[in-house]
């Protein structure tokens, strides 16, 4: 009897074991699916708060830019305007400067010469060795010329016996004045056909080349060029204008003509007895000139001399080449270099060697005086 009743009561107890662990998984179970929804509620609430930061830091990226593109657009749109007015300042001091020139050819009669020669300058050929100066000889000169040409006279008279009287004399004035005014003629005539010259290779060779602004690569490489062309490095410059053209002998002369500049310390160049003032080499280059001679011609055109780097820009262009042309080797189809010619070449001989901006020269032929002074460490310090 008792063992029956302790089976029963063991069954019972299996039983409550069974419920106690039914209910054990229920709450397992809601406990498990409370703790899905929790979980599934902090991820929807975590991707929301990382959509909403994602479309805040948009918003703040947009804005951003916006404002560097508005401020890119100000300083490139400020950098225009600031190469615009110094375009503009460099065209009215070359207009300053060759209405100033204008007013000395009038001065000294060749005005009218030198618009002519502007209109047609194809059309004249030198045929006289005689200088631009003969063309500025003051009046006071025809006195002289006419007392001389009155003293060869008395002596020719004298050795004659011509009798010396009043008509006599006046007689001798009037073949001086006719012997002085056709010397006076074919002299004038032999000065205006110079300066008709002269002023077609003014014309031709003071052409400017516009260089924009903006970077380029200033210096030579590791392993190449010399110790004070290094380090290479990246230059800004703002736009600015050069010469085409190295600086002719015409263009030096006039500046001679009008005593602002200083004739070359020597007349003749390597291979030539007569070379500044001879008319033949009207649009070769000037040389025999000093830094100071240099800056008093650019002076008085209105201009200034480039800087190192102004220069170095205008050769070579934005890409880094070793030479004008590029980086092939020089040949005597470039450049007039290594004395392949023996002497200095008229300018622009050589189209092909003509730098990136179409400025000539930039290589060979004679050396170039630039506004800044030499220093060996420049390139390790300049920024």
């Amino acid at each position: 009897m008792s063992t029956e009743s302790d089976l029963i009561q063991r069954q019972r107890e299996v039983l409550r074991q069974a419920r106690v662990a039914n209910r054990t998984r229920t709450d397992v179970e809601a406990l498990a699916a409370a703790q899905r929804v929790q979980a599934q509620q902090q991820a929807e609430g975590t991707l929301a708060a990382a959509t909403q930061q994602a479309e805040t830091a948009q918003r703040q990226a947009q804005v951003q830019a916006d404002t560097e593109l508005h401020k890119t657009t100000a300083n490139a749109r400020s950098v225009l305007e600031q190469t615009q007015n110094q375009v503009a300042q460099q065209r009215e001091r070359a207009k300053a400067s060759a209405a100033e020139a204008l007013q000395w050819l009038d001065q000294v009669g060749l005005g009218e010469v030198y618009r002519s020669a502007q209109a047609q300058p194809a059309a004249v050929e030198p045929d006289s060795s005689a200088a631009l100066q003969r063309a500025a000889d003051a009046s006071d000169a025809l006195l002289s010329d006419i007392r001389q040409a009155v003293a060869e006279l008395l002596k020719i008279a004298r050795r004659r016996r011509i009798q010396i009287g009043a008509g006599v004399v006046a007689a001798m004035v009037v073949a001086a004045v006719s012997l002085v005014g056709y010397n006076r003629w074919q002299q004038q005539e032999r000065s205006r056909t110079l300066a008709l010259t002269l002023a077609s290779v003014i014309a031709r060779t003071s052409e400017e080349i516009l260089i924009p602004a903006g970077e380029f690569v200033m210096g030579s490489p590791d392993g190449e060029g010399d110790d004070d062309e290094r380090p290479q490095h990246t230059v800004y410059l703002d736009g600015y204008y050069i010469d085409k053209y190295e600086v002719t002998i015409a263009r030096y002369q006039a500046c001679v003509g009008a005593g602002a500049c200083d004739a070359p310390q020597e007349s003749s160049s390597a291979t030539r007895g007569s070379y500044f003032g001879n008319p033949e080499y009207a649009d070769y280059p000037v040389i025999n000139v000093d830094w100071r001679q240099a800056d008093a011609f650019c002076t008085w055109e209105g201009k200034r001399l480039p800087t190192e780097a102004e220069w170095e820009k205008a050769a070579r262009g934005t890409d880094g080449r070793t030479y004008p042309w590029g980086n092939e080797a020089p040949d005597a189809g470039l450049l007039n270099y290594d004395r392949n010619v023996g002497d200095t070449t008229a300018v622009g001989s050589y189209p092909s060697g003509a730098s990136p901006y179409g400025v000539m020269d930039m290589a060979g032929n004679v050396w170039e005086w630039v506004n800044d002074w030499y220093g060996n460490d420049y390139y390790r310090q300049s920024p």
